[in-house]
């Protein structure tokens, strides 16, 4: 879902002033330019990140380079896109794949009929199948969430209470989930480009908090 905004031409013309996750602790945040900074560092062997000049993160600064920094810095899918390579070359018997079609195809499975866009439509946060309650991780968060609860039964984002009957919470939280889908559909980049990655100015923004960690109750982070 996040690509459809932070993959946005005026996300990747705002290098020097997109944050790093906010999700993520501070003291391991890395910002879209402090990971081109280093990549261009490695890449061409230099001391430091000071001697990385503006022309050389300006050809630094592509799709393909923000894609990683989302893999591997904000979702701990270092090598996907390699991997997403291969996968192409194995589905299309190329020998070849290049890097723009490799970003056209993450771009392409968020899009409306994309596999990804399709599977967000068809998957559940939670069902009740034979009194038997099936969540993406668990009920319970040892440490706590946001709020200082333990555990996320009947918690639905929005309501002001708990929903104390487990199948009417099933219903109410998946509703919300597809909600959501729907904000995400109607307005997929942000309403204002100059923006942070914890705004809620772009749709379906509160379920992409909702499955990251320090997030309010969630079955997802349990």
């Amino acid at each position: 879902m996040r690509m459809t905004s932070e993959l946005a031409p005026s996300q990747l013309e705002r290098l020097k002033d997109v944050p790093g996750p906010y999700w993520v602790p501070e003291k391991s945040r890395v910002s879209p330019l402090k990971y081109l900074q280093e990549w261009v560092c490695d890449s061409k062997e230099k001391a430091n990140i000071d001697d990385v000049s503006a022309k050389e993160l300006q050809q630094a600064n592509t799709a393909r380079s923000r894609i990683n920094w989302m893999l591997e810095k904000t979702m701990g899918a270092a090598g996907d896109f390699e991997r997403r390579r291969n996968e192409l070359k194995a589905i299309t018997k190329q020998a070849t794949v290049t890097d723009e079609a490799v970003v056209e195809s993450y771009l392409e499975s968020v899009r409306i009929g994309g596999c990804m866009h399709s599977l967000l439509r068809l998957g559940v946060l939670a069902a009740l199948i034979d009194d038997v309650l099936y969540v993406h991780a668990g009920l319970v968060l040892e440490d706590g969430f946001k709020d200082g609860s333990t555990d996320c039964l009947g918690y639905v984002p929005g309501l002001p209470n708990r929903v104390p009957d487990v199948a009417e919470w099933v219903t109410k939280l998946n509703g919300w989930k597809d909600a959501q889908l729907d904000e995400w559909e109607a307005r997929p980049e942000w309403d204002n480009p100059n923006t942070t990655l914890d705004s809620s100015d772009r749709g379906g923004h509160a379920l992409m908090d909702y499955v990251v960690p320090g997030t309010l109750p969630s079955v997802i982070q349990s």
